[in-house]
Protein backbone atom coordinates (compact mmCIF):
# COMPACT_ATOMS: atom_id res chain seq x y z
CA UNK A 1 0.00 0.00 0.00
CA UNK A 2 1.85 3.28 -0.77
CA UNK A 3 1.78 6.30 0.89
CA UNK A 4 -0.77 8.51 -1.72
CA UNK A 5 -3.61 5.47 -0.62
CA UNK A 6 -2.71 5.79 3.43
CA UNK A 7 -3.56 9.25 3.39
CA UNK A 8 -6.62 9.13 1.69
CA UNK A 9 -7.95 6.30 3.69
CA UNK A 10 -7.05 8.71 6.84
CA UNK A 11 -9.24 11.33 4.75
CA UNK A 12 -12.15 8.98 4.68
CA UNK A 13 -12.20 7.96 8.00
CA UNK A 14 -12.03 11.32 9.11
CA UNK A 15 -15.27 12.28 6.62
CA UNK A 16 -16.62 8.89 8.17
CA UNK A 17 -16.35 10.17 11.77
CA UNK A 18 -17.33 13.43 10.86
CA UNK A 19 -20.62 12.18 9.22
CA UNK A 20 -21.41 10.17 11.95
CA UNK A 21 -20.72 13.25 14.78
CA UNK A 22 -23.10 15.71 12.70
CA UNK A 23 -25.41 12.74 11.77
CA UNK A 24 -29.30 14.54 12.64
CA UNK A 25 -28.26 18.26 12.87
CA UNK A 26 -28.87 19.45 9.51
CA UNK A 27 -25.35 19.56 8.75
CA UNK A 28 -23.86 18.55 5.45
CA UNK A 29 -20.29 16.78 5.44
CA UNK A 30 -18.37 17.54 2.10
CA UNK A 31 -14.76 15.72 1.31
CA UNK A 32 -12.56 17.02 -1.05
CA UNK A 33 -9.77 14.17 -1.71
CA UNK A 34 -7.05 15.03 -3.99
CA UNK A 35 -5.21 12.42 -6.27
CA UNK A 36 -6.45 9.69 -8.40
CA UNK A 37 -8.94 7.43 -8.40
CA UNK A 38 -9.43 3.88 -9.64
CA UNK A 39 -11.13 4.48 -13.48
CA UNK A 40 -11.50 1.57 -16.24
CA UNK A 41 -9.61 4.02 -18.62
CA UNK A 42 -6.58 4.92 -16.65
CA UNK A 43 -5.95 1.04 -16.59
CA UNK A 44 -6.06 0.86 -20.00
CA UNK A 45 -3.98 3.33 -21.28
Amino acid sequence: MDLKLKDKTALHVISRGLVELTKGSNVTDNTIMPGLTYSERRYSI
